[in-house]
């Protein structure tokens, strides 16, 4: 179904999980944020319903009726001081700015093409709440052997065997983490792109695009317990 959601404009940053969503529209407004779509996944309206004071309606014309209700409650403003573009645009993540005055340009432009031979997924990214109900009802022997990293919003799960849950995978080789299915290009050789990052031991460089990436240190890895997944969201999750 077309849908449209509404949260204050204070809970944006919440929205950072679906960056990668396609379809995914954003617009704000003085006190909103505005979402559109044309399909709402569960993976997106989980998300939705995790944040507070988030609402999720059905449009009509410029009618809003509140998912599962008959009746429209309000009208979507005209007025944006930001107009909807593709929520990727809203989130831009950029590599790690280092002094190197002393390191020469790379010469070579690398980027992302279809891996022929695909590499095992060792690590996905999830909702918070998706990993969340997952680990403190599974068996702890099915958690050993992962480690995750979190904030309120999502979580990254890295290990094998990997939870059986919707989100993006990826392959990590030498501390990159390639989204499942591509590879570097001209030259698949990610320990190169380690180096040049300078990834210590235990640390992760999460790539979405071949110039943009999460570097998760190793402070930010918890091993996967149900008590460590119930302490990190706490405060934030009902059982």
């Amino acid at each position: 179904m077309t849908w449209i959601a509404r949260l204050p404009v204070d809970r944006f940053d919440a929205l950072g999980t679906l960056r990668c969503t396609p379809g995914v529209e954003i617009a704000k407004g003085d006190e909103h944020c505005w979402l559109r779509g044309t399909a709402l996944s569960p993976d997106v309206e989980r998300t939705l319903r995790s944040i507070p004071d988030a609402r999720l309606f059905e449009p009509h014309d410029d009618a809003l009726r509140p998912v599962g209700k008959r009746v429209a409650t309000s009208l979507l403003p005209s007025d944006f001081s930001e107009p909807f573009r593709p929520i990727r645009d809203a989130f831009p993540m950029t590599i790690d700015a280092h002094p190197a005055l002393d390191r020469p340009e790379p010469r070579a432009h690398l980027s992302f093409t279809r891996a022929v031979r695909h590499h095992p997924p060792n690590m996905i990214r999830v909702p918070a709440r998706l990993w969340y109900d997952f680990a403190t009802t599974t068996s702890q022997l099915r958690l050993d052997g992962l480690r995750f990293a979190a904030t309120r919003d999502e979580a990254v799960i890295e290990g094998t065997p990997l939870p059986p849950l919707n989100g993006r995978r990826y392959a990590v080789r030498h501390g990159v983490a390639t989204p499942l299915g591509l590879r570097w290009a001209p030259l698949d050789a990610p320990e190169l792109v380690a180096r040049t990052l300078e990834l210590q031991p235990g640390e992760v460089a999460l790539f979405d695009e071949p110039d943009q990436y999460l570097r998760l240190g190793t402070k930010e890895w918890v091993a996967a317990t149900r008590s460590a997944v119930r302490t990190t969201w706490s405060y934030g999750f009902d059982e």
